[in-house]
C-alpha cells in the first residue's frame, strides 16, 4: 500500500512491475505515512534523485535524454518503470561504449611505447609513391575499347580483335627475386666425399653433432670447415646433410681417418653398404686400416662406447681394460673428464689413438689427433659425369 495525499490518490497510477498498488489518502502533503513527521515528497524527492543523479553519471546520459529516466513525484509526468534487467543491459552496454572509447587511448598512452624517430610510423619518412604506368600496347585493357556483345545467349564475349599480343594484365611489374641460395661448402677427395668433419679441443661433442641434424652445415660452414689443418677457422663441427639420407645414397665405403698438423696419421675403411648413419662403425665391416690387428677381437667396438659416471668415451675400440696403466687399444674420442690421465684434459674432446702399428698401451703410446674426419664413397654422392 501507497500513503498519499489527495493530489496522489487523484493524479497518480500507482503501480508496481504491472501491478496495481492501493493508494491511501491521508493529507494535503504527498505520501507522508502517517508514523512519518517528515514531508514525503521532501523524503521521496531527495531519495530519487540521489540515486537518479548516480545512475545518469555511471551510464552517462545526457540532460536531454534524462527526462525519458524522470521520477517526479508532483506528477506532472508519467513515471516509467524499469525492471532490473533492463537496466543491466543498458548499464553493460553503456559500459562497453565507454570502454571502446577511452580503452585505445588509455593502451597508447600508459601501456604502448610511443613511437620512435625514424619508426614505421613516422608518416613524413614514407616516399611518395610511384605513378603507376599506363598498360603496354597491345594488353587486354588496350583491346577493351574494340570488345562487342555477341549475341544473345553468349555467356562470354571476347573482343573482337586480332590475335592477343604483349603483357596481359597491368603495367609489367620488376620481378621478385629471391637470393640466391649460399654455396655449398663440400669436399672430394677421388671418390671420398666428406661427410663429417670434428676438432679436437673445442668443446663440441663428436656423437651428437653427427647424429643430429643441426649445427655446422654445408649452407653456413666457413671454408675452414672442410680443411684437414686445426689452424683453419671452423664455426663447428660441420656435418653434411648426406648423413640424414644415409640409405638412400648407396653407400658404399665409409672412411674415418685422423689427422695432425693436416697429416693423416691413422685411418679405417670400413663396408658401408646395407648400413645406417652409425652402425657401420663395426668390427666385422672393417676392410682395411692402419692398424694391422684391428680385426682382433677386444672389448670395446662401438661408435656411443662407454659413457657413466666415470667415463665419456665414444667412438671407442679398445682391446682390454683393466687398470689405467694397462688400458690398451686403438682409438678412444674422450667427450668429457675420465678416470684415468690419458682421458684428462684441459678441453674436450680429445682424440686418443695408438701411435704404432697395432693396438697399443695408451698411456706410454697414446696419441692425440687434431682432426677427426669421415668420407663417404656413395653412388648418389658421386659428380655426373660431363658429355
Amino acid at each position: 500500500m501507497v500513503f498519499g495525499g489527495r493530489f496522489d490518490s487523484i493524479n497518480f497510477d500507482w503501480s508496481l512491475d504491472g501491478v496495481g498498488l492501493e493508494t491511501k489518502e491521508t493529507h494535503e502533503h504527498l505520501g507522508v505515512p502517517i508514523s512519518n513527521k517528515l514531508l514525503c515528497s521532501h523524503k521521496i524527492e531527495k531519495s530519487c534523485r540521489k540515486g537518479r543523479a548516480s545512475l545518469f553519471s555511471i551510464l552517462g546520459i545526457g540532460n536531454n535524454d534524462r527526462k525519458h529516466f524522470v521520477y517526479d513525484c508532483s506528477g506532472d509526468v508519467v513515471v516509467q518503470v524499469f525492471t532490473i534487467m533492463n537496466a543491466f543491459i543498458l548499464l553493460l552496454s553503456s559500459w562497453i561504449s565507454l570502454s571502446a572509447a577511452i580503452l585505445p587511448g588509455f593502451i597508447q598512452n600508459h601501456i604502448g611505447k610511443r613511437q620512435q624517430q625514424g619508426s614505421v610510423f613516422t608518416m613524413k619518412s614514407y616516399l611518395p609513391m610511384e605513378s603507376a604506368t599506363p598498360p603496354a600496347p597491345g594488353s587486354v585493357f588496350d583491346n577493351m575499347k574494340n570488345f562487342q556483345p555477341g549475341p544473345p545467349g553468349d555467356s562470354v564475349t571476347q573482343p573482337v580483335t586480332p590475335a592477343l599480343r604483349g603483357t596481359i594484365g597491368l603495367a609489367p611489374k620488376p620481378a621478385i627475386t629471391q637470393p640466391p641460395p649460399p654455396d655449398k661448402e663440400e669436399k672430394r677427395v677421388g671418390d671420398w666425399f666428406m661427410v663429417y668433419r670434428a676438432q679436437a679441443e673445442n668443446e663440441r661433442e663428436v656423437a651428437f653433432s653427427f647424429v643430429h641434424p643441426f649445427g655446422t652445415n654445408e649452407f653456413n660452414a666457413l671454408p675452414g670447415c672442410l680443411s684437414t689443418s686445426a689452424s683453419s677457422k671452423c664455426n663447428g663441427n660441420y656435418r653434411h646433410s648426406a648423413i640424414d639420407k644415409w640409405r638412400s645414397l648407396g653407400v658404399q665405403r665409409v672412411k674415418l681417418e685422423l689427422y695432425k698438423g693436416s697429416v693423416p696419421v691413422a685411418f679405417i675403411i670400413f663396408d658401408g653398404k646395407d648400413t645406417e648413419a652409425t652402425n657401420w662403425f663395426n668390427r666385422k665391416k672393417v676392410l682395411s686400416s692402419s692398424w694391422t690387428d684391428i680385426r682382433t677381437r677386444g672389448d670395446f667396438f662401438s661408435f656411443f662406447g662407454r659413457k657413466d659416471e666415470l667415463v665419456n668415451r665414444r667412438l671407442f675400440i679398445n682391446k682390454a681394460s683393466s687398470s689405467c696403466k694397462d688400458d690398451e687399444g686403438w682409438l678412444i674420442v674422450a667427450e668429457s673428464k675420465g678416470e684415468c690421465p690419458y682421458d684428462t684434459n684441459a678441453k674436450y674432446p680429445v682424440f686418443l689413438f695408438s701411435s704404432h702399428s697395432k693396438a697399443s698401451l695408451y698411456e706410454e703410446y697414446g696419441q692425440k689427433a687434431e682432426i677427426l674426419a669421415i668420407y663417404l664413397d656413395a653412388d648418389g654422392l658421386k659428380q655426373p659425369v660431363r658429355q
